[in-house]
């Protein structure tokens, strides 16, 4: 909604329950239509109710740059990002090899000259839907299109810039229940289910008590 400053209609909304009685200033308002968000500050409510009694509420902010075009230019001082603008977009990159991770830095450098966008919307939709949790990963920094290429262009999956992930520690999730005040695993369940038990068996080596 703050990205595309759009406000959707509340879906198979017809009317309030007659027992709900409405506000008389007509502050709250149950939208019917999509319609576009004019406010001058963007804020939201989102709300989190939980099964197990997990309510959650976060009041969220739409950003704004209080650079202008007076503001002085702050240098960097990396190679990764040759440009001087103090406007840089962080963009990761991950695959399960390294040969995949070359392949989308690959297609990224073929991308890049054919956006019409900013690279910071770029960077806004890589980091939305890429998979950053693989083990071959490069990450970099950029002001804009021209130097995001540079980047690409002076670099690739044998460098320095990849960083191995070392390996995770085991867990294992266990629930009591919304009532319970004492948390137990089956002795069955873990006797029954090889998978179980030796998960189980790896997270209680690996933890630190």
């Amino acid at each position: 909604m703050m990205q595309y400053k759009t406000i959707p209609k509340q879906a198979n909304f017809v009317s309030l329950n007659p027992r709900i009685k409405a506000s008389a200033s007509g502050e709250i308002i149950v939208p019917k239509v999509t319609q576009s968000w004019t406010a001058q500050r963007h804020v939201a409510l989102v709300n989190n109710y939980g099964a197990a009694g997990s309510n959650v509420a976060l009041v969220l902010r739409a950003h704004s740059n209080p650079l202008s075009s007076s503001a002085p230019e702050t240098t960097l001082g990396t190679q990764d990002c040759p440009s001087s603008s103090s406007v840089v977009s962080p963009i990761l990159l991950s695959a399960r090899t390294v040969n995949g991770l070359q392949s989308y830095m690959d297609k990224l450098k073929s991308y890049l000259p054919k956006v019409e966008t900013s690279l910071g919307s770029v960077a806004y939709k890589i980091a939305r839907s890429h998979n950053s949790s693989f083990e071959h990963r490069i990450a970099f920094i950029a002001a804009d299109v021209k130097s995001a290429i540079s980047v690409l262009n002076s670099s690739s999956a044998t460098t320095d810039g990849i960083a191995i992930r070392t390996a995770k520690n085991p867990v294992v999730l266990c629930f009591g229940g919304q009532t319970s005040c004492n948390v137990s695993v089956s002795i069955e369940l873990y006797e029954r289910c090889d998978l179980f038990r030796t998960r189980l068996v790896r997270t209680a080596s690996s933890s630190k008590f």
